[in-house]
C-alpha cells in the first residue's frame, strides 16, 4: 500500500483486496482511485477490480481492436451522433469484452474534437443548470449527440473551480478534524462535504501535503 501512495503502480495483494471491498460496498472508481494514489487512474482501477472480480472472462482490448475502433470513429464522428457511432461500434466489435469496449468507446469519443466542437457551441450555462436541477446527464448528452461522459467531466471542472484552492488555517484545521476521526479508509467525497468548501481532490491533496504535521 505504501508503495501506491507515493504513486507507484505496483499492486500488492493488500491493495487488490482493498479495490474489491471498497467497490463492494458502493464506492465510486474515481473515489477508489483517489484513496489509492494522486496519480492512479480510474479506468485503471475499474480494470483492475473486474480482473479480480472475473479473472477468467474480462480481458482488455488488443491494440488492433483499440486501432479499429479508432478509425471507425475518428471517420464517422464529424456527421453521426454518438449514440449510434457508439451501437455502430459495438455491433462492429462482437467478440470484444463489452465492459472493456465500453469504457474505450466512452473514453475516446470524449476526445474527438467534432462532439468537443458540439459542446463547445451549447449554451454550457444552460446545461450545467439543467444538470443541477435533475436532467440526467445521459438524456442531454443524448439530445446533444454527444457522450455523457463529456458532461461529467464538464459537471466536475465546474465543481472544481466553484471552490479557491487557497487554504485558510481554519479549513486545514477542519480537514485534519474530519479526516483522523474518519473510520477505516478515507472517503474524500464525505470528507470534502464535511469540510464544505473544498472538493475531495482538494482535500486528498492537501491532507497528504500537510497531515503528518498535525
Amino acid at each position: 500500500m505504501t508503495s501506491l501512495l507515493r504513486g507507484e503502480v505496483t499492486w500488492t495483494a493488500e491493495a487488490l483486496a482493498l479495490v474489491v471491498r471498497l467497490r463492494d460496498s458502493g464506492m465510486k472508481f474515481e473515489d477508489i482511485a483517489h484513496q489509492l494514489s494522486p496519480t492512479v487512474s480510474a479506468s485503471r482501477v475499474t480494470a483492475t477490480y473486474h480482473k479480480q472480480k472475473n479473472p477468467h472472462v474480462y480481458q482488455p482490448l488488443l491494440d488492433t481492436d483499440r486501432q479499429q475502433i479508432k478509425d471507425i470513429m475518428d471517420t464517422r464522428a464529424h456527421y453521426m451522433d454518438f449514440a449510434d457511432l457508439r451501437a455502430l461500434v459495438i455491433q462492429s466489435m462482437p467478440n470484444a469484452n463489452k465492459s472493456a469496449l465500453y469504457t474505450f468507446v466512452d473514453s475516446h469519443g470524449a476526445a474527438l474534437p467534432a462532439y468537443k466542437e458540439r459542446l463547445k457551441n451549447s449554451n454550457v450555462e444552460h446545461i450545467a443548470s439543467q444538470i443541477m436541477s435533475g436532467t440526467k446527464q445521459s438524456v442531454l448528452a443524448k439530445q446533444m449527440g454527444i457522450p455523457s461522459l463529456m458532461l461529467t467531466n464538464l459537471m466536475r471542472s465546474r465543481t472544481f473551480s466553484m471552490h479557491s484552492r487557497t487554504w485558510t488555517q481554519e479549513e486545514t484545521d477542519k480537514l485534519i478534524e474530519v479526516a483522523r476521526a474518519s473510520p477505516g479508509p478515507f472517503n474524500w467525497k464525505s470528507i470534502s462535504e464535511e469540510v464544505g468548501t473544498k472538493d475531495p481532490k482538494q482535500c486528498r491533496t492537501r491532507y497528504f501535503n500537510v497531515g503528518h504535521k498535525y
